[in-house]
């Protein structure tokens, strides 16, 4: 994981630049909105399959594999 260097008020600059500029976007057809949470909010997924579970799992352990390989 990078090390974030500088203070906080500059890592939250950049986090508030991150949102204005990929707010809005359309990627894969679908349209990205993004803001600053206060934790209160609940998502959902966009679209339910019959293999949501199996996969996220999957993508989960290959996640974690490659997470532990970086901090080799």
């Amino acid at each position: 994981m990078p090390a974030w260097n500088g203070s906080i008020s500059r890592q939250i600059r950049l986090c508030e630049v991150c949102i204005k500029v990929f707010d809005g976007r359309w990627p894969d057809g679908r349209r990205v909105q993004t803001f600053i949470t206060d934790g209160t909010q609940k998502s959902k997924k966009s679209r339910k399959q019959d293999g949501d579970k199996r996969d996220e799992k999957a993508r989960l352990e290959d996640f974690n594999r490659f997470i532990e390989s970086e901090q080799a």
